[in-house]
């Protein structure tokens, strides 16, 4: 049976027949990733039922994306203590009760927690399907295949959410939004309990030696600095004692976090020349209860992904424009309903789609850089913002939309998929995880906050410096977007000529370690 793990998925019970097996599966991941406790796409209505703020929504979402962030080292861990049965059924379980418990509670701080550990629940469920298909995906485990994949079900789920929620808020209330999540993931529950067994292909992992004071203090800099930026314009920054508050929990979360990594470090090296047999003992302490940092210090040793990292924050910051500008324009000039412009996601859903084809077969098939692609990726995305330059006035009619959002979809799939492909291929296998954590830190936790307000608050300024011009406050509208729009291609050609003075090292077909050589490699910590 273990001889046959990459083609038979032998998590699934004997009466399944083999060629069925992989497509239940795959539909697992575009399931968890349409979940969310609170939908940004109808933040309106969450908030005029529940007497919250759309930011207060905004932050929800945030933080459910954040708990995503922050579980990526601690994946592999959770799969090999856990089967692929047990895993589904507690993630789907724990997914029913937040949902529930998102819809009930008013209290901003616990509401924002339980999005958090929302947000865990959902990549576990994501990533325990998507690693136990790894080699049937990819059969010579090259990475830019199966990140290919990765990405359509993130992307592509993310797409599918908005629209199906906009679909049932509009016709019913958002209140129905979280009965169907809860109902589709009492379907996962039945799938797991009739069409799985508990497999193991290598005895369990236990859970000892996690860091899990650095995942908080980690937790506690994102959360805090989220919430700095997504609240800044609404409570005038630092004038507001809670955005203080925020500011001064992150940075001493940041400080106690670079902290520990230098005493980390420190006892590391002290213990091989330790002639202490005390100081001895405490090192072996550290190892065995600690293992190692939640994030290691050398993840940002690597000075070749400096500027990848700046790169994701210049594309975060670049598409902010669509969730900023682009709302704006459908609903404040065109004059679009959300169940109208949310209609836009199935263009952007074909570009994610086109993307990744383009990003698998460019490292795969066609032989293409990493700078080839991560240009043609910025390209495409500065073509978006300046397509709908253009195209903001009045008189534009929705369909107009469809080709700047089928660009969108391309560049956003696009860049993720080569410039993970690039981080991945230039670190370890032992960093891997934690890289993926710093930049989700830097493309959710800094650059969409940032890239939000920054949009949020030029938008604003521009059309009250306008509105004694143009006399109404559409046309003033208008005006300011064309402006911000205008900014945002210069930022992108500004991008692209970074990009071409840029140096990419060319390393093109990594392939992934087979989960034994994985499960070796933890259990060998």
């Amino acid at each position: 049976m273990t001889e046959n793990y990459p083609s038979r998925l032998p998590m699934f019970r004997d009466r399944v027949p083999e060629w069925l097996r992989f497509p239940l599966l795959l539909v697992l991941p575009f399931v968890y990733q349409c979940s969310n406790p609170l939908y940004m796409n109808i933040s309106a209505a969450v908030a005029g039922d529940t007497g919250l703020r759309e930011v207060d929504v905004l932050m929800c979402g945030f933080a459910c994306i954040l708990g995503i962030t922050v579980t990526f080292p601690l994946l592999f861990r959770l799969k090999f203590r856990f089967t692929t049965r047990q895993i589904l059924l507690i993630s789907s379980s724990a997914i029913v009760a937040l949902s529930l418990l998102a819809e009930h509670v008013r209290l901003l701080p616990v509401l924002v927690l339980v999005c958090f550990v929302f947000g865990i629940f959902k990549v576990w469920g994501t990533f325990e399907c998507m690693s136990s298909m790894m080699q049937v995906i990819s059969p010579n485990m090259h990475l830019a295949p199966f990140l290919t994949v990765v990405f359509l079900a993130v992307f592509g789920g993310v797409e599918l959410g908005g629209l199906v929620s906009t679909w049932i808020s509009h016709y019913y209330t958002w209140h129905h939004v979280t009965y169907a999540l809860v109902g589709v993931h009492l379907l996962v529950l039945l799938f797991a309990l009739l069409l799985l067994k508990d497999f193991r292909f290598k005895p369990p992992v236990p859970l000892r030696g996690i860091d899990w004071t650095g995942m908080a203090l980690w937790s506690l800099f994102l959360v805090g600095l989220t919430a700095l930026f997504v609240y800044g314009e609404t409570l005038e920054w630092l004038h507001s004692p809670a955005l203080r508050v925020c500011l001064v929990v992150s940075f001493v979360a940041l400080g106690a976090n670079v902290f520990s990594l230098r005493r980390e470090e420190e006892s590391l090296h002290s213990s091989r020349d330790a002639e202490n047999e005390g100081c001895e003992e405490t090192n072996l302490w550290r190892m065995r209860h600690i293992g190692q940092p939640f994030i290691a210090p050398q993840c940002f040793r690597y000075r070749r992904l400096w500027p990848i990292m700046a790169l994701f924050f210049i594309s975060g910051v670049m598409l902010s424009s669509q969730t900023v500008l682009q709302g704006t324009l459908t609903a404040g000039v065109l004059r679009y309903d959300a169940l109208n412009s949310v209609s836009l996601n199935w263009a952007i859903l074909a570009g994610v789609v086109v993307g990744c084809y383009i990003g698998k077969w460019g490292l795969t098939g066609l032989g293409w850089s990493y700078k080839q692609l991560t240009f043609l990726s910025v390209a495409v995305t500065t073509m978006y913002v300046a397509a709908m330059c253009f195209l903001v006035s009045p008189q534009t009619p929705l369909a107009a939309l469809a080709l700047p959002c089928f660009f969108s979809g391309i560049g956003h799939a696009l860049i993720f998929v080569v410039l993970t492909t690039y981080v991945e291929s230039n670190t370890p296998f032992e960093h891997r995880f934690m890289m993926l954590t710093v930049l989700g830190l830097i493309r959710t936790g800094i650059a969409s906050p940032i890239g939000n307000a920054l949009f949020g608050h030029l938008l604003r300024v521009q059309t009250a410096y306008h509105l004694p011009l143009a006399g109404s406050p559409q046309a003033a509208l208008t005006v300011a977007l064309r402006n911000l729009y205008g900014l945002a291609i210069l930022l992108g050609l500004l991008t692209l000529i970074i990009i071409l003075a840029s140096r990419f090292e060319d390393k093109r077909y990594i392939t992934l370690p087979t989960l034994r050589r994985i499960h070796s490699l933890i259990t060998q910590k």
